[in-house]
């Protein structure tokens, strides 16, 4: 009767080290390289001019759907403190009253900074870099468009967060009750707790100083 009983636990035994070797292997994070080559393919595949939102879920979707772990990744809101002003890239007219980027190695992954720089392959920028890029360098807190820096606020949503309850229905606080999909207001100024922290831009570039190393991609 042993001998049948031996060979079953000695199977339980590798089945569960085989599992925790998988959770532990999915944890590992990824390299500036691997989280590029996700990019890229998510920029040349699932890009769609002024859907952010949606281009930083499908970016995202790629690594979960290998990597499963999202941990190592932020999804940026860059917005005003007082509301409509427009985000514009210098010697173009595009422009956003706020913009959403993925964050992750310290590097922001954008694919509308490639497109309108007219590349045909995507970077990932550190975030002093793309910073600058979008709002020019500032002058006693003034960037040259006029914007004050302080004015600036930066919301870090985090991105499984982000991934599980992008179009999700929500229902409102107030007295109708309205059931709706959530979207970039209510990831921008609803409470969500620990899921989310707000910075003004001063704030979140000394959370990310330059790195020695410039951009990676082509």
């Amino acid at each position: 009767m042993m001998v049948g009983v031996i060979p079953t636990r000695l199977f339980l035994v590798v089945v569960g080290l085989t599992l925790s070797m998988g959770s532990w292997l999915a944890a590992e994070p990824l390299d500036d390289a691997c989280i590029w080559a996700y990019f890229r393919a998510s920029y040349h595949e699932d890009y769609v001019c002024t859907e952010c939102p949606a281009n930083a879920l499908k970016f995202l979707g790629r690594v979960q759907a290998d990597h499963k772990d999202l941990s190592q990744f932020k999804v940026i809101f860059f917005k005003d403190k007082v509301v409509p002003r427009q985000y514009r890239t210098p010697k173009t007219a595009q422009g956003w009253e706020w913009h959403v980027v993925v964050l992750a190695n310290n590097r922001i992954f954008d694919m509308d900074y490639s497109v309108f720089r007219g590349k045909s392959e995507p970077s990932a920028i550190p975030v002093s870099t793309y910073v600058s890029y979008n709002f020019g360098p500032a002058t006693d807190g003034v960037f040259p468009g006029g914007e004050k820096i302080a004015d600036v606020r930066v919301r870090v949503v985090d991105a499984q967060f982000f991934a599980d309850r992008w179009n999700a229905p929500v229902t409102s606080d107030g007295p109708l009750k309205q059931t709706k999909k959530v979207d970039s207001d209510y990831m921008m100024y609803s409470d969500l707790g620990n899921n989310a922290q707000d910075y003004t831009l001063e704030e979140f570039l000394k959370l990310h100083p330059a790195p020695l190393s410039a951009t990676h991609g082509h």
